[in-house]
């Protein structure tokens, strides 16, 4: 977010007009850089309180409908064992074994297709 609200305030700062005094502004003629400033101001208020109004709505209306959490059963086993099957992913935990470790032309074990 910081990086956010310094974007937002770095375009009226960074005008080439402003920088290099030959007049003009960012927003068009007759506009000063005060008011391209307090523009980027309001909109460094107003972006997070739109995002947030709406976000929060979504998220209220998700929870409601018990669409934010995986069955119960699901998340006993694990999301990964039952979404990605990690016994085929992993054919071993220890990285030792991949034979990463000595030889540069050894590659880490690939899950066979045929049993996936």
């Amino acid at each position: 977010m910081p990086c956010g609200i310094w974007g937002m305030l770095a375009v009226p700062l960074f005008d080439i007009h402003t920088v290099t005094g030959t007049g003009g502004d960012l927003y068009g003629p007759g506009i000063p850089i005060g008011k391209s400033i307090l523009a980027q101001l309001m909109g460094i208020v107003l972006i997070p309180v739109w995002t947030g109004t709406f976000s929060l709505l979504i998220f209220y209306l998700l929870g409601k409908g018990n669409l934010l959490r995986v069955e119960e059963g699901i998340e006993k086993m694990g999301f990964d064992a039952a979404e990605f099957s990690p016994k085929f992913a992993y054919k071993s935990a220890n990285p030792e074994s991949w034979g990463m470790m000595g030889n540069a032309g050894d590659t880490a074990p690939v899950a066979d297709s045929k049993n996936i």
